[in-house]
């Protein structure tokens, strides 16, 4: 019994010492930026939250300037960082490795970014993609995220339809685009489907015309 308890106690003690190591070796990098709405105005109490392994972060917000400050881990699996609040559609930063760099992509709604014909962003133009040397040149980079203020869509119609929003992108020139259900049904319900700062149009097809 004693040769037992010293050995479930070293066992103990070497399965604590590895978690432990695991968690001072895990790499992190500390982000920061601004929270803006389609205005350009500051967007305070975002959250802001990343998964990893399955588990959500515990959250931060955003302060009343729309500022944010947050470490999160860093390898070469994409961690997702959401930035959500209500009324307004999620947006995301993907971070990662990649050959020794650090790589942030701006993966939010709407993120055509002017060109010109030779492909070189315009002037003003908000990068899709950043690249970092280092974690200290991430950290002097603002990452600003833009929220966009969205609705639910509701549609009730006597005769099967099918239901879709088309609108414009703004920042690039792209055909009208938008979320939709090409399943006949006499109700729809399209969640966040409608942005509030975009002129769109609500199409509904029966099996005969588009109404």
């Amino acid at each position: 019994m004693y040769i037992m308890k010293k050995l479930l106690l070293f066992f103990s003690f070497i399965f604590g010492i590895t978690i432990l190591l695991g968690f001072v070796s895990a790499e992190t990098v500390i982000l920061k930026g601004l929270v803006i709405n389609h205005l350009g105005n500051q967007v305070d109490n975002a959250k802001i939250s990343y998964q990893l392994d399955g588990k959500e972060s515990s959250p931060i917000y955003s302060n009343s300037n729309g500022a944010y400050t947050i470490e999160v881990p860093l390898s070469t699996t994409p961690i997702y960082l959401e930035f959500s609040k209500e009324n307004y559609r999620s947006e995301a930063l993907v971070i990662y490795q990649q050959e020794g760099k650090i790589i942030v992509e701006d993966q939010s709604f709407d993120r055509c970014f002017p060109r010109d014909n030779s492909g070189k962003s315009l002037p003003g133009a908000k990068p899709n993609k950043w690249e970092f040397q280092t974690k200290e040149e991430a950290l002097q980079t603002e990452l600003n995220t833009f929220l966009y203020p969205f609705s639910d869509v509701y549609i009730y119609w006597e005769v099967p339809v099918t239901a879709y929003v088309n609108y414009n992108f703004k920042t690039c020139p792209t055909p009208p685009s938008g979320p939709g259900n090409s399943n006949l049904k006499t109700e729809h319900v399209l969640g966040m489907a409608l942005p509030l700062s975009y002129d769109a149009t609500l199409i509904l097809t029966t099996e005969q015309a588009v109404l």
